[in-house]
């Protein structure tokens, strides 16, 4: 995975996202049986990145709207939105587009 910032990434469609009691958790349903039994809880920034992610972005992108509607700093929303994307990417939850 290229972790560029220009890279373009998008959520995985065959990825369902259901809110539970506040919580956003991402459940894979098509994989492996092990895959299957993965449940992902997001914290509200991430559900916040998750939703961006219904469109092809770019890192830049999502730190750009985190800095718009987040009280964060630039280095840390870089290093955030990096692991998040980085997480969702090695768990086959989002992808290179």
């Amino acid at each position: 995975m290229d972790t560029g910032m220009n890279t373009r990434y998008q959520r995985r469609q065959e990825i369902v996202a259901r809110k539970i009691c506040d919580e956003t958790i991402l459940v894979p349903s098509s994989g492996s049986a092990a895959e299957l039994l993965r449940l992902f809880v997001l914290n509200p920034v991430a559900e916040y990145l998750w939703e961006k992610l219904r469109e092809p972005r770019t890192l830049e992108e999502l730190v750009h709207d985190l800095l718009e509607n987040f009280d964060v700093d630039p280095v840390t929303a870089r290093g955030d939105v990096r692991g998040f994307v980085t997480t969702l990417c090695r768990n086959s939850l989002a992808e290179e587009v």
